[in-house]
């Protein structure tokens, strides 16, 4: 019998972390990436936009000097 409420008490604590792990996993996606000219040379403070399509909520971020773009904190 002790061992049944062990395993009764154990289920629900399992969901419950389960269920946490997944709500801090979606906001964990990042793209990086380096602009660059046709030629290969880069492209320092261009303004990058990135538009997720499911939501249409759009983002808006800037190369640094050698030509790098990050957006942290995406929703996937």
């Amino acid at each position: 019998m002790r061992q049944a409420r062990f395993r009764f008490f154990l289920l629900p604590l399992f969901v419950l972390l389960a269920c946490t792990a997944a709500v801090f996993a979606q906001e964990n996606a990042e793209l990086t990436g380096t602009i660059t000219d046709p030629v290969g040379a880069v492209i320092s403070n261009a303004t990058v936009t990135i538009t997720n399509v499911a939501t249409g909520e759009a983002r808006t971020g800037t190369s640094n000097g050698a030509g790098i773009y990050d957006f942290s904190g995406l929703n996937h």
